[in-house]
Formats: structure tokens, sequence, C-alpha cells
């Protein structure tokens, strides 16, 4: 009997191993998050098991790119074209993840380092991981990265070869229609690859954020004074990689985020890194917190820790002249005019105040409706730049409380993006932000707001200021 037990046990684990195996083999070969073959036109799993697949491919494999952005979701606003017109750089890989962890831009930097093929890197220091003194600041958890794709043996990538999530992901792919129609990036688009600024969900948080600015509360930094302090996550994850790859040109840079989203720590780093950069003739240091027509105006941003696409324009063309570059030579002077700019700090939203003139469209003449239930009004195909930020400013007055429908064009096939907003009786001024992708566009308004008499009177798009 228990020679039998015996028998059975190892007859049931051996076929366990060999389905675990065939299985691991199948999904090589299919491949779903490309990190071996680069296949697939669809790119649908998660940046960070991309990544490693770009990597190898890109950098390892062949010598496509020579330059590197690396950053969270705000720097996957850097288009190429913007890269080579205002840095000069001709080749450059857009590799960011979305909210990272220090673990792993740590291990995907220098995973692409490491190829020997990047000259320089634009990094941004947006999250504020790095002033933690706590490990948790290094991984999310053990199952969201997968660190055993970036190196080059396939014997560790048992995880990813056997994971129920590259089966859903394979499985997708057998529903290529359903694939098409999602808006998934193809793998070899370089440029607009997970641009988040096209997506209406953010033309919706763009406005909401625009009305709750205001109930943020103001940073307390009335009595913030610029002190030493060791950063040794900085040190180790920024400093030291710096130090490791000396013939690699970094360009590192804090964003311009919302007042009301600094810390004094998140300061106080600014200072830690310029002295600790001193000497060094391989790394440029940057920081637009000083931007008080940025840092004030929620006109620039959609939510507290996302800024509108024009800035990422307005910064690369300030690093390429030097601008707003920080030493240890400066950084005392600067932290003093940090400071006067707190004292004096008030909280606005001026959309008027960031716009280009003249209008890239401009409605011709009022129009008035009379006993109309809805009025529907189109610009008609325009021709935007595509990627750009822009202003939709509507002056108009509805006999109702309804909701404004406004729609524009997709890439994605069977859809329309479209955002749906309050409207209230009588007058109503309201300003949107929007960004295209490379299509002719035509912007609709819908107006419901029952049965009665429509006026409106302006409708304009205006593309957002991206200078300092």
């Amino acid at each position: 009997m228990q020679k039998t037990y015996k028998k059975l046990f190892l007859s049931t684990l051996f076929f366990v191993f060999v389905t675990a195996v065939v299985f691991a083999v199948s999904m090589y070969r299919v491949d779903p998050c490309n990190v071996y073959s680069f296949k697939h036109k669809y790119q649908i799993c998660n940046e960070r098991y991309f990544n490693a697949g770009r990597i190898r491919h890109h950098l390892y494999e062949r010598d496509d790119f020579d330059t590197l952005i690396m950053g969270s979701s705000v720097s996957s606003n850097f288009l190429v074209k913007d890269i080579k017109e205002y840095l000069g750089w001709q080749k450059p890989m857009r590799l960011f993840i979305y909210g990272y962890y220090i673990g792993e831009t740590d291990t995907t930097l220098r995973f692409a380092l490491d190829s020997g093929k990047i000259k320089k890197v634009l990094w941004g220091l947006d999250i504020d991981r790095y002033e933690a003194s706590s490990e948790l600041a290094l991984w999310r958890d053990s199952t969201t990265f997968p660190p055993y794709l970036y190196n080059h043996s396939i014997w560790d990538d048992f995880a990813y070869l056997t994971s129920r999530m590259s089966l859903g992901k394979a499985l997708e792919f057998a529903r290529k229609g359903r694939v098409e129609r999602k808006n998934f990036p193809e793998t070899a688009d370089n440029d607009y690859h997970k641009f988040w600024a096209i997506d209406p969900v953010n033309t919706w948080d763009a406005y909401q954020f625009s009305h709750d600015f205001f109930e943020l509360p103001k940073p307390a930094l009335d009595a913030w004074a610029p002190e030493d302090k060791e950063y040794s996550l900085a040190k180790q994850y920024i400093v030291d990689v710096i130090k490791s790859y000396p013939d690699v040109e970094f360009y590192l840079f804090f964003p311009p985020y919302p007042y009301s989203y600094l810390k004094l720590d998140y300061l106080n780093l600014r200072g830690y890194l310029a002295k600790h950069f001193a000497g060094l003739k391989n790394v440029h240091l940057f920081d637009f917190a000083g931007q008080s027509e940025w840092g004030r105006n929620s006109a620039y941003f959609r939510d507290v820790g996302h800024y509108h696409a024009n800035l990422n324009v307005a910064m690369l063309k300030a690093i390429g002249d030097g601008k707003n570059e920080l030493t240890s030579e400066n950084i005392d002077s600067h932290h003093a005019d940090l400071i006067r700019i707190f004292d004096d700090l008030e909280y606005i939203t001026d959309f008027e105040a960031t716009i280009v003139s003249p209008p890239l469209f401009k409605m011709k003449t009022r129009q008035r409706f009379f006993d109309e239930k809805s009025v529907k009004i189109s610009t008609g195909k325009q021709k935007f730049e595509p990627a750009k930020t822009y202003v939709l400013t509507i002056d108009a007055d509805v006999p109702h409380d309804g909701i404004l429908t406004i729609s524009w064009e997709s890439v994605i096939k069977r859809q329309k993006p479209e955002i749906r907003v309050p409207l209230k009786k009588g007058n109503n001024e309201l300003h949107f932000i929007l960004m295209f992708y490379p299509l002719e566009q035509e912007v609709t308004l819908e107006f419901n707001a029952g049965m009665g008499d429509y006026l409106i009177k302006k409708i304009e798009i205006a593309q957002q200021k991206e200078d300092l």
C-alpha cells in the first residue's frame, strides 16, 4: 500500500512538472509581453514587463537608441520630436515607469546603461521616494515588478512564463478585434507610447482640479530653513549610480509640481544633491519648482501630481538653454528665491493667462437659438498639432440646468472620446484642457439644457504657453 501511494505521488509530481514545463515553453513561444521575441504589433502588458523586452531588443540586440528618458508618468509626456528639437538628441528612447519605486527605476536604468549604448540620460526625480529612510520605498511588492527579466538569463524567468497574467494576456491576443479596439500602443511606437495626456479621463480630471485647487492646503513653508541632511537612498540610488557610469552624461530635474505638493524634505533634497554633485563633470541638476507662474496656477495641472504636456516642452527648452540649473555655488541663493516665492504665494486659476494668441479656432459670431431642446456646434475638421496642450474656452447662456458633452476624434477603433460636464441655468464660462492624437480633429460641443433659448457667445481653442 505504501509503495502504491509513493508511486502515485511520484507520478503526480512528474505530471505537474511536465505540465509546468509545457506551459512555460508555450508561454515562451507566445511571449505576450514581448520580453523575448518582440513580435506582437500591440503592447498589452504593463511597462514594468515591456521595458525589459524593449531594452533587450533595442539596446542589446540592436543599436536603435543612444539616449534615454527615465522617469514616471509625467516623464512619458516628453516626446521624441521635442527632445530632438530642444536637446539635439537624435536617438532618444522613452523609458518610464508609472508611479515608480526606487528599486524598479534602479534595476531598469542599470540594465539599460549596462548595454554600453546610452550616452545621455534625462531623469525625472518626480517621486519623493529618495527622501525616505525606509526600505519600503524600494519596491511596491514582490509581484508588481519582475527584476528577474532584467538580465540575459531565461532560467530565472519561470514566474513570468507560468503566471496567470501571462496566460490571460496570451488569451487576449486570441481576440484580435478586441485588442485593436483598445488603447494599446504599438510596440514600434516610441514617440506616443503611453503618452497619458491624450486620455479623455485627464481632460475631466483637469476640469475638476481647477475647481478644487483652492481647497488644497498651502505648503507649511513659512518656517522653512534649508538644512544639511543625509539621504541614504538618494546617495545609493542617485549619486552612486551617476558615479558608476562616468561616461554617461546625466540631466536630472525636479518637476514643476503645484506648490501644495511640496514638502520640506523635498526642498532640502535639492541642496543635498547639488552639493554631492560638486566636482562631477557628467551630471547637471535642474529645478523647476521656482516657476511661480506654474506652481500657483491650477490651469497648468491635471491634478496635484501631474502637469500638462506643455510644461514638458518648456522644461526641454530650459534644459537645452542651460536655464534653472542648480550647482553647489548657487543653491543657497536658489533657496532664498524659493522662500520669497512661498512668502507671497497665492493660488489662482487663470486659463487666459496661460494661452498663446491668436487662437487656433474661434467661432466667428455669437449664435442665438430660439425654442430649442439642445444645441450642437462643431469646429469642423481642424489641424491641431498633436500632443500639444490646448485650452478650450466656452461662454454660453442656457435656459435650464443641463449637460455639456464635448467629443473629439480618436485613434481607437469604434470609440469617440468625450467628457460630460454640468451646465447651470444662465451664463456658463468654462475652460477645458484638450490634447489630441496625431489626427485631423473635429471637436463637437452639444448643449443639452432643455427647451428654451440658447446663446453661444464664445468658443475658442488656443494653445498653452511652452516657455518659462
